[in-house]
This record gives structure tokens, C-alpha cells and sequence, in this order.
């Protein structure tokens, strides 16, 4: 091959006279060494001058047939996975694509031996460069996470935004996406644009953490009832000396002089969402309208009585 260095040696003819080289080779002596520099036929001559009693000897030819070196590319794999990219035959300008492939439970580490474009990249590239070349793809087993994600399991709307908090076992940040639902999911901020089910989905995509590789964990889906504020529909007010329709008789003023059913009560407004048992109960006129607002919700107080039934329970307002 092209750069391969051969010996000729040469013997026999008669007498004292010099063997003498021609063609690639040149000189006098026994044998020579040739390195050959490109392909093709190379040819080397030899033969043995005359002296006082011999003369010259025939002239002996040995041809070589130079072709291109070929070089051999060995990808190994160690515990955990798989390589491929080995060949032979290549020549020495040849750049080989090297890849390597993780079992369950591992991960790709980095390419060791030889160069290569990119160890850390499992696929990467190998120069000859008019070299034999040996390379190993090294992995690392991952451990497994898991991922906590409890958001509230309602919501009201209209509402400001939502910040969605979970955590993986890992350490490692989780992201959040949204799968259905009247909302939108910018980092850990949900922004709820309607009324439904929405549906968030809690996520971590594997990676290195205090050392270790960890797996990509389970995705974690979790669903969000929104409901719209709800509306009061229908007020009773229950006077100082009657309660729920039951005389106590008794009367008390607070602080503010307003009367009570009891000196401990303060409780003497009540919001019914199911009017079917109120039908004695007339529906109150507001000289003086107040604002009322609870956590979570507007209360939207009807311009007339509505007589749809609803399965809310009953809720009570403090005074």
C-alpha cells in the first residue's frame, strides 16, 4: 500500500562484481528498502557487474502492484447500550458517522479512545486521518423520579392568575403544559379565560442532578373545575326575635345597635340558594343597597326573585 515500506534483496550471478539497483530503487548492495509513495506498478532491477573473469550477470525484475492504504474503524460499547459505526476498507481521507444508543435505565456518558468531533454528543463523527481507529460509547445507569403536583381542584372565573407549584424527586425543575380547558400555561403562571374543566399537565424531562441521571418522569395530569361566581338568589332576612321561622324570645343590640336573636348570635342574615322552602319569604326592598363580596367569588344580587333550583348548599354571610 501507498507508505508501506518493502525490502528487495538480491543474489546469486558469479564473481566479486557489485549488485547494482535500478527502477525504484537505486544504488549499489544486497538489499534495499522502498517506501512507496503513490499507487500503481512499481518495479525494482537488479543485476551483478562483470569483473576480471565474470561479465555481467542478467538483469532480475520484481514488480509491485501499490494500491491505496485502507484503514479499519472499531466502535465498541460498554455496559448499558449500544454503538454502531464500526468499518474497514476506509480510506485515509474517510470521516465515519459513530453512534451510540442507550438501554432502559441508562444514559449516554461520553465517547472515549480516538478523537471524535464531540465526545459528549452521542452521535458524533471520527476523522481517519490515514489511521486504524479505535472508540468506545460509555453509559450510566439513571434512576428513576417522580414528580408531586396538587393544585387547587377549583377555581373561580372570571379570576387573576393561577401559579402552579410541583415538585420532582429528582431536584430537577418540572414545566407545565396545558392539555385541555379554557386557560393559558406561560411558565408556571395558569390564566384561565372560561368556564370548565382545565386540565394541567406537570412534567420533568430527565438529566443530570448532585451526580446522577434520572430518567424522565411520569407525566403527572391533574384537572381543574371552574365555576362561575355564584349568584344569590333569593335573601332572608331573619328578625331579631325570630330565627329560621322559630321565636327566641329574646332581644339584644350590639356595639353598633343592631339587634340579634342572641347576645352570642351574629349571625342574622342568611343566603338561601334553594328558595323552594321560602315561599313565605318576601323578597326584601334595599333603601340603602350594600356591596357585599366573600372570598373567592362576587356576589351578584338578582333584580327579582329566581325560582330555578340550584345544588349549591346554603351559604352563610357575616355580618
Amino acid at each position: 500500500t501507498v507508505g508501506q515500506t518493502v525490502t528487495f534483496t538480491a543474489s546469486g550471478g558469479t564473481g566479486t562484481g557489485a549488485f547494482t539497483w535500478g527502477g525504484v530503487a537505486s544504488g549499489t548492495g544486497t538489499s534495499k528498502m522502498i517506501t512507496f509513495s503513490s499507487i500503481g506498478t512499481a518495479s525494482a532491477i537488479v543485476y551483478r557487474t562483470g569483473d576480471s573473469t565474470y561479465a555481467s550477470s542478467n538483469t532480475a525484475t520484481a514488480t509491485v502492484n501499490v494500491v491505496a492504504a485502507t484503514y479499519a474503524l472499531t466502535v465498541n460499547a460498554g455496559l448499558g447500550g449500544t454503538a454502531t459505526g464500526s468499518a474497514t476498507g476506509l480510506a485515509g481521507t474517510a470521516i465515519i458517522t459513530i453512534s451510540a444508543t442507550p438501554s432502559l435505565g441508562y444514559v449516554f456518558a461520553n465517547w472515549t479512545g480516538d478523537p471524535v468531533a464531540d465526545a459528549s454528543a452521542s452521535s458524533t463523527t471520527v476523522s481517519i486521518a490515514s489511521a486504524n481507529r479505535s472508540i468506545t460509547a460509555n453509559f450510566t445507569a439513571s434512576v428513576a423520579q417522580s414528580i408531586t403536583f396538587t393544585p387547587p381542584t377549583t377555581a373561580p372565573y372570571p379570576s387573576t392568575s393561577l401559579t402552579l407549584f410541583a415538585t420532582a424527586s429528582s431536584g430537577l425543575p418540572v414545566a407545565f403544559s396545558l392539555v385541555s380547558g379554557p386557560g393559558i400555561i406561560a411558565g408556571s403562571q395558569l390564566t384561565i379565560s372560561g368556564t370548565g374543566i382545565v386540565i394541567v399537565r406537570a412534567s420533568q424531562a430527565g438529566g443530570l442532578n448532585a451526580g446522577l441521571f434520572f430518567q424522565p418522569a411520569p407525566n403527572v395530569d391533574r384537572s381543574i373545575q371552574v365555576n362561575p361566581p355564584f349568584s344569590i338568589l333569593r335573601l332572608r332576612f331573619n328578625t331579631p326575635a325570630n330565627l329560621d321561622g322559630t321565636p327566641t324570645g329574646n332581644r339584644s343590640l350590639d356595639g353598633d345597635n343592631l339587634a340579634h336573636s342572641a347576645p352570642t348570635n351574629k349571625r342574622s342574615t342568611y343566603i338561601f340558594t334553594n328558595p323552594a322552602g321560602l315561599a313565605s319569604s318576601r323578597w326584601p326592598h334595599f333603601d340603602n343597597p350594600q356591596r357585599v363580596q366573600p372570598v373567592h367569588a362576587n356576589i351578584q344580587l338578582p333584580l327579582a326573585p329566581i325560582a330555578t333550583l340550584s345544588s349549591e348548599n346554603v351559604r352563610l354571610i357575616d355580618r
